[in-house]
């Protein structure tokens, strides 16, 4: 299971210090009684695939957004209490809840039959619990008992005197996966729609493409050019950068001649084994790259040593759903269409 949020922008710091431990949780959360065997499958598989939308007609649900650290965020309710979740397409589990936001919520610790939880995310590894949820609430949208993943560290952020907390809650794949026909994450509108039992109309009076799009693992991935080098990338709307590539891509795409080093610190799920290599972040530009519709050039790319993705630095400019009917990615851009602009 991979958990990623990405890189967060110049001025933050990556502090995931460990202020509970899953015992010290335990012992502040009331007690779970149900044994999962296998909580893992659970979480990316929920069990209800039909949830009560709240009185809504069924069609759609929206909410509105906001974007935090480049990242789109929402404000949802765990068990009445207003939490703050990242919208991250690139989080297998529906939930992620930081060790806080676990304690104000009350959420239910779930023990694992056998051995604990691990997170693997951009710094490393860290334990986690595994939680159940009374109540998940988007507006009209409720989801009665899902489950969750706690984490074991709080993140925090520097500041100009003192540190801050950074809530690091995540809300990811798993729910819209099996619930809905689509999510679409409209950036310029500052809005998440989430649809059922509906195929997906864009909206008219724009420039818009499509994409096919590859449901692996979970999580959605889209094929990738740059002239005869092809690779595919995790759609991640929970990464800030453009685009993120490994340096074996950077290579053959022969970008390292635009190498910098960027200002600002990775920014994630994990415990660091080093304080080394927090600020050695790189990027290249890639000239032209192909496969999500509009053509791109002059693209940006951080490298990193893990799976590459398309983040919301570069999907914030449109209004972008993930259309899991058709298996589509759309893109939609502001603007009337003219005669030989792309189309779906």
């Amino acid at each position: 299971m991979i958990l990623v949020l990405g890189w967060m922008p110049s001025g933050c710091t990556s502090r995931a210090l460990k202020i509970l431990t899953p015992v010290q949780l335990l012992k502040q959360l009331p007690q779970g009684t149900e044994v999962i065997q296998k909580p893992l499958m659970l979480l990316t598989k929920p069990e209800a695939k039909a949830p009560s939308h709240g009185g809504h007609s069924g069609s759609e649900v929206s909410a509105p957004l906001r974007m935090t650290h480049g990242v789109p965020v929402i404000d949802a309710h765990l068990n009445g209490v207003t939490i703050p979740l990242i919208i991250d397409t690139g989080c297998q589990p529906t939930l992620m809840v930081d060790p806080e936001s676990a304690v104000r919520a009350s959420v239910l610790v779930v023990k694992p039959a056998q051995g604990s939880l691990v997170l693997e995310g951009t710094l490393g590894e860290e334990d986690a619990l595994l939680g159940r949820v009374q109540q998940l609430s988007l507006t009209d949208w409720r989801i009665e008992g899902p489950l969750c993943l706690i984490r074991s560290q709080q993140t925090y952020m520097a500041g100009l005197f003192q540190r801050r907390k950074l809530p690091l809650n995540l809300f990811g794949m798993a729910l819209p996966l099996h619930a809905c026909s689509y999510m679409t994450i409209d950036y310029p509108h500052e809005r998440v729609v989430f649809g059922f039992h509906q195929h997906y109309q864009p909206v008219k009076n724009r420039h818009v493409w499509s994409v096919p799009m590859i449901l692996r693992d979970g999580l959605p991935h889209v094929r990738l050019r740059h002239g005869g080098v092809r690779w595919e990338a995790v759609i991640d709307t929970g990464a800030n950068p453009t685009m993120t590539i490994t340096p074996e891509i950077a290579q053959q795409c022969g970008a390292m001649s635009s190498l910098s080093q960027v200002d600002g610190y990775r920014l994630g799920i994990g415990v660091m084994s080093g304080l080394k290599d927090r600020d050695k972040l790189q990027r290249v530009v890639l000239h032209r790259i192909q496969g999500l519709g509009p053509e791109l050039s002059h693209v940006p790319a951080t490298i990193a040593n893990f799976t590459p993705r398309v983040g919301s630095g570069l999907l914030r400019h449109y209004r972008v759903t993930l259309d899991f009917k058709r298996q589509l990615l759309w893109l939609e851009e502001e603007g009337l269409k003219e005669q030989g602009d792309p189309a779906s």
